[in-house]
């Protein structure tokens, strides 16, 4: 049954977020879901988060880890509980085995492989079931495991870097440093949740970026790096082909690409996708989200200059923006951050919802939910 959730009951199911945001974009194909065990005294008995690469489950590593009697305990999970054998056991079998007489669920598993049967198999087996608790919250954890196994593609969240003003650099393209060191690490750390990161040929030719998480302790969760470069243009002594043996890599282009360099650049290490181009010459972006999604990545974080930025915009399938802001002001001599987005009137803009404000040294991250 769903309910109205008590403040215990959020309190311990914000915990169990908390934890899945942990591994949050290092699960695999698999969500990343908390897992928080509380005895019939309410207390923790035991905590845990879906292991990297996704395996084992919360589930099982919170069982495993109790020193505790959990007989008659209850579950809190941020994700309901599969019961479905693949590479893990079923949890909710698990749960039933335990003997826990209660499960706590923010949201409902719609994958096809469970939808339901979880639910359906802890109720028949006598196990006191409840749903949605702080359901919003979880959905901008899961939504991207969500979206991929029922529409084949990930979840698009947008970071942008700017002045005050909404500017990215200069006329002449100096943008270094628009932000502060703080915004910076806390941009490597996005990258340490994001499966993969995309970026455009531009961006590569300019800046020659390494796109890998550069925080001290999370380099093993760098993401993906995808390049959407239609004429191949990419040098081979930039860092990314350089680094291709130790990064995952993909670049995009187009369906008449130069088999010669498809060929030279795989024996670098890089993974070459040729998708169809739009009438605009930009590459069509429905079929770049359905190969990542193929390849299993359930968060993708675009990190482009405007014209990629706008082009996912106007796509109309952004999850979230996070937008870093500066205390330095450019003026009308500077970039904009978003390009043109051939709007008849305002109603036709992108609206979105504020979720959340860090204070980064004075300069803030703004984290907006694009609304629908």
């Amino acid at each position: 049954m769903k309910i109205t959730s008590n403040n215990e009951d959020k309190r311990y199911m914000r915990y169990a977020l908390n934890l899945a945001k942990r591994n949050l974009g290092n699960t695999g194909k698999n969500p990343s879901v908390g897992c928080v065990i509380v005895s019939k005294e309410k207390k923790i008995i035991s905590a845990a988060s879906t292991g990297l690469n996704g395996s084992p489950h919360a589930e099982k590593i919170a069982i495993e880890k109790s020193c505790a009697d959990i007989e008659g305990a209850t579950v809190y999970v941020t994700l309901e509980p599969c019961n479905h054998s693949g590479e893990n056991p079923p949890c909710a079998e698990l749960l039933v085995k335990e003997k826990i007489s209660r499960v706590v669920i923010s949201q409902k598993d719609d994958n096809p492989l469970v939808d339901g049967k979880g639910i359906k198999y802890l109720k028949d087996s006598d196990v006191i079931v409840d749903t949605g608790v702080l359901e919003e919250e979880a959905n901008l954890i899961n939504g991207g495991f969500l979206n991929r196994v029922k529409n084949g593609k990930p979840n698009i969240n947008i970071k942008i870097a700017s002045s005050a003003d909404g500017k990215t650099a200069l006329r002449d393209g100096k943008s270094k440093w628009i932000t502060n060191d703080l915004s910076r690490n806390y941009g490597h750390r996005l990258r340490s949740t994001h499966d993969a990161i995309l970026v455009g040929i531009n961006t590569v030719l300019s800046d020659n970026p390494m796109l890998n998480c550069r925080l001290e302790g999370l380099q093993n969760r760098s993401p993906c790096r995808i390049i959407l470069d239609t004429t191949l243009r990419i040098p081979e002594d930039s860092k990314i082909i350089k680094t291709a043996k130790e990064f995952n890599t993909i670049i995009f282009t187009n369906l008449n690409a130069s088999r010669k360099k498809i060929k030279k650049l795989e024996r670098l290490n890089v993974k070459v996708l040729r998708v169809s181009q739009l009438e605009d010459s930009y590459l069509n972006i429905d079929e770049i989200l359905l190969e990542i999604g193929k390849a299993g990545f359930n968060n993708l974080l675009i990190e482009g200059g405007h014209t990629i930025i706008t082009s996912f915009l106007s796509s109309e399938k952004v999850k979230l923006i996070y937008w870093f802001s500066s205390d330095k002001i450019i003026g009308g001599d500077g970039l904009s951050s978003i390009g043109n987005l051939n709007l008849q009137n305002i109603k036709e803009g992108p609206n979105l919802k504020l979720i959340e404000i860090i204070n980064l040294n004075n300069n803030y991250l703004k984290t907006y939910e694009v609304l629908k």
